[in-house]
This record gives structure tokens, C-alpha cells and sequence, in this order.
């Protein structure tokens, strides 16, 4: 028997605004294909 895996997650871009403005403008620009993730102080 042959075990094959898989990556369970896709490729990402991980873009991190610095403000609020910038942030908006980014998820204007990404519409429906970008998730807005947020919460935590991690920098």
C-alpha cells in the first residue's frame, strides 16, 4: 500500500496594513477573493 499527502491549506498572502485606511483600502482592492483577519497585539 502507498500513502500520498496532501497540504490540507492553500498558498496565502499574508498582507498586514499598519492603519485603518490601509486596511480598507486592501480589502477594497481584494473584494471577495480577500479574508479581513483580526484580533491579538502579535507584532
Amino acid at each position: 500500500m502507498v500513502a500520498t499527502s496532501h497540504d490540507v491549506m492553500p498558498d496565502i498572502e499574508l498582507y498586514q496594513p499598519t492603519d485603518e485606511a490601509n486596511a480598507l483600502d486592501l480589502a477594497n482592492e481584494l473584494g471577495s477573493d480577500g479574508w479581513l483577519l483580526g484580533g491579538g497585539q502579535d507584532t
